[in-house]
């Protein structure tokens, strides 16, 4: 089971999370953006969702304080804010994602969803990776067909 830090100043939208998710999925909820810091620093989080606006440390101040901390946990912005310039500055800053309240449940269970299948095969592919680096050296063999099959493994494990 994934777990889904939800970052937001409002209980009513943190309530509407836990309908939405807690069935599918391990659900983490805090009412500010320090408050998530927190839990970063003590548990392990496969997606969050944030809001912009809150009260302390805005959604923006947090997603840069991610970028510090070199945290790469996917983010979806949750926000009331329907300007064309915040959807483009919180995608410059990191987010996956930017939704805007009232969201369509539908389509926010299918981003999480999506989210967190691409980067549970991000890290399968990672794990390949380098599962390949080290599983070559004990075929034997050279004959030219043998090492062209292996130079076009190689090539293939380079690509996502």
């Amino acid at each position: 089971m994934q777990t889904i830090l939800a970052i937001d100043d409002e209980s009513s939208v943190l309530e509407s999370y836990r309908m939405l998710l807690s069935d599918r999925h391990r659900l983490l909820c805090a009412s500010d953006g320090h408050s998530g810091l927190r839990i970063l620093d003590e548990k392990h989080v496969d997606l969050i969702l944030l809001d912009l606006t809150m009260p302390g440390m805005s959604g923006l101040d947090f997603m840069s304080r991610l970028h510090e901390r070199g945290e790469t946990v996917p983010v979806i912005v949750v926000t009331g804010s329907n300007s064309v310039e915040m959807a483009v500055k919180t995608i410059k800053q990191g987010a996956r994602e930017f939704v805007i309240k009232p969201f369509d449940v539908e389509d926010l269970l299918f981003l999480v969803d999506r989210t967190l299948s691409d980067m549970r095969e991000k890290r399968e592919l990672k794990a390949l990776r380098e599962q390949g680096k080290a599983g070559f050296e004990h075929i034997i063999g050279d004959s030219p067909a043998i090492m062209n099959a292996l130079a076009k493994a190689r090539r293939a494990m380079q690509v996502d």
